[in-house]
């Protein structure tokens, strides 16, 4: 089994516990054999108590399934990955940096202000003007953090 594919069944094994929880599954990573990192939101953001929970819950159906990680849940902080067009949509108004995979206009990296989305085009309105991205050429995105006083 390749890691794409024990990624993927690990997915279809964790998401529906994480929707029953009422929360999102945001990511999951396998830094190495042994330990898996899944990053989990809800509206309002995800407090020690949620991941808590969620680590017990996951870690035992991991072991059942035959799985044998150490394991960390965990929020996805102020600069949250974006993968997903929903992401995008949930975040409009808010401030992102996308990395594209091709280059726009001799540039690959935009910062700005979510702007809306259409047809999986992502328009981002940076300092200088506005950006139309296509969103399978995003190879990275992410909130910026705005940390108020």
């Amino acid at each position: 089994m390749t890691g794409q594919d024990i990624r993927q069944n690990i997915i279809e094994l964790i998401e529906p516990i994480i929707k029953d929880n009422f929360m999102e599954l945001v990511d999951i990573e396998l830094l190495n054999p042994d330990y898996l990192r899944i990053t989990i939101d809800k509206q309002g953001g995800v407090t020690l108590d949620d991941c808590s929970s969620i680590n017990r819950t996951i870690g035992t159906l991991l072991k059942l399934s035959g799985y044998d990680f150490s394991l960390e849940v965990s929020s996805p902080g102020i600069d949250r990955p974006l993968k997903k067009i929903s992401d995008f949509e949930r975040f409009i108004g808010k401030k992102a940096k996308i990395v594209t995979r091709e280059s726009i206009s001799g540039i690959n990296v935009f910062e700005g202000i979510i702007e809306k989305i259409i047809n999986e085009i992502i328009i981002i309105n940076t300092e200088s003007k506005k950006v139309e991205i296509q969103f399978n050429n995003i190879k990275k995105a992410n909130l910026i953090g705005e940390l108020k006083i």
